[in-house]
């Protein structure tokens, strides 16, 4: 496995690229059936609701914690506090869940939406890049890094549930894994990124021509043999060392001022 200053241009380290990842306690409804199809509102005995959190800053050693024991409102205002200062945010399933639930809190404690950046979540890579038979955290990072999450069953989530300390302690360190396991993630699939943002555009340094992916300078030696087409225009194409592909901006043949019909 690469380390990040295998991949990454030595600038990215000032930018502020964030992953997280939030765990969160069960609903509970009333029901009549043991198989119920629908369970209506006021159903409802208690909502699920996030109860913590790991989040680990791109070129910091370790995550950090938070969770609900000293105080819930706390707890999603330090989650509020650093997505807002994240230029890049990273996540695995984050656009169906740890984002929408932590959104539901923020509005809980009127707190609005955080500060806007650019979300990179890995599942929708997984999904649009590759056909492995399982689209799980788990089975990626096995495949990928050869590490898994920490094992555990719903048991932990119920323990905690009332408080108890060394299920507290299992659970943070299971959420970290999480983290560590994402961002490793994040740095083994960058030239598979579908929604990456441009890391050139985030160091801004001046540097005219910056890897997408990674923020390292393209060379003139990394051109590629054949350019990259669009349907009528032709644009010089550079392979970075970290292995993702870029292309110019700017012409390098002839517009074709014809094209088929439609």
């Amino acid at each position: 496995m690469l380390v990040l200053a295998d991949k990454l241009a030595p600038a990215v380290k000032n930018v502020r690229i964030l992953t997280i990842d939030v765990e969160r306690f069960a609903g509970r409804w009333r029901s009549w059936d043991n198989q119920p199809r629908f369970l209506a509102a006021n159903q409802m005995l208690q909502p699920p609701r996030i109860f913590c959190f790991a989040a680990k800053w791109l070129h910091e050693k370790k995550p950090v914690t938070f969770d609900e024991r000293n105080g819930h409102e706390a707890m999603i205002r330090q989650a509020w506090d650093l997505m807002s200062a994240a230029d890049v945010l990273i996540t695995y399933n984050g656009t169906k869940a740890d984002v929408p639930w932590l959104n539901d809190h923020f509005r809980d404690y009127g707190l609005g939406p955080a500060a806007p950046g650019k979300h990179v979540d890995l599942i929708k890579t997984n999904r649009q890049r590759f056909g492995l038979p399982y689209r799980s955290l788990d089975y990626l990072s096995g495949r990928v890094l050869g590490a898994h999450k920490d094992k555990t069953d719903h048991t932990l989530w119920d323990l905690c549930e009332i408080g108890d300390s060394e299920a507290y302690k299992k659970m943070l360190k299971y959420n970290c894994n999480d983290v560590v396991l994402t961002e490793q993630l994040f740095i083994e699939l960058l030239p598979w990124l579908t929604d990456m943002p441009h890391m050139g555009l985030l160091v801004s340094d001046g540097e005219t021509q910056r890897c997408y992916a990674c923020g390292n300078p393209i060379t003139e030696s990394q051109r590629w043999s054949k350019p990259a087409r669009a349907y009528v225009r032709e644009y010089a194409l550079y392979r970075c060392t970290c292995l993702a592909w870029n292309r110019t901006t700017f012409l390098t043949g002839k517009a074709q001022y014809t094209r088929s019909v439609r």
